[in-house]
């Protein structure tokens, strides 16, 4: 847990520091749009794996506003031991942010509400539960073209039942530049 709050104060950080940072004129800020896909390795207290996520973003001169479809599951290539074992972390969430966009670099810093999907492996079976979190993602890419970008994912979602955190590499494609 305090590695997630050490990662919501940076992100914090970041978005504020951006705010006060702004040079660029409004007026001529991009209308972009793009579909971020990734994979990496992520974890949580309980355990780690693999991480894959999607994201759907628009940019403008309001911010940044992002759909993400993202978690976090276990890699077993053994059989598991007889004791409760979290087996994978979904969250749908909805984020706003703050971007710095210049001619090859993309940054950005986004926080939301999202649902946040557990499902737990155990002598008794399978077990699902759902709550509310808070997602984090810090995103830096460059964009070549005007419609591929390649970068990296950090991301996070604070919830009650089981947080996690990923890294991943991605492609973002749609209008980039």
């Amino acid at each position: 847990m305090k590695e997630a709050l050490k990662s919501f104060f940076l992100v914090l950080v970041f978005m504020v520091s951006h705010s006060f940072a702004q040079t660029e004129d409004v007026a001529s800020t991009p209308r972009l749009g793009w579909v971020t896909i990734g994979g990496g390795v992520g974890g949580a207290p309980k355990f780690a794996g693999m991480a894959v996520g999607a994201t759907a973003s628009y940019y403008n001169e309001a911010g940044l506003f992002s759909l993400r479809l993202a978690g976090v599951g276990k890699l077993t290539l053994q059989p598991t031991q007889p004791q409760v074992e979290t087996q994978s972390v979904v969250d749908l969430s909805g984020m706003y942010g703050f971007s710095y966009k210049r001619s090859l670099l993309f940054l950005a810093a986004s926080s939301g509400l999202g649902f946040v999907w557990v499902t737990e492996n155990g002598p008794t079976g399978e077990k699902r539960s759902t709550t509310i979190g808070v997602p984090l993602e810090l995103q830096a890419f460059m964009t070549p073209l005007r419609v591929l970008g390649l970068g990296v994912t950090i991301s996070a979602n604070i919830n009650a039942k089981q947080s996690y955190a990923s890294a991943m590499i991605c492609m973002q494609f749609g209008k980039v530049k």
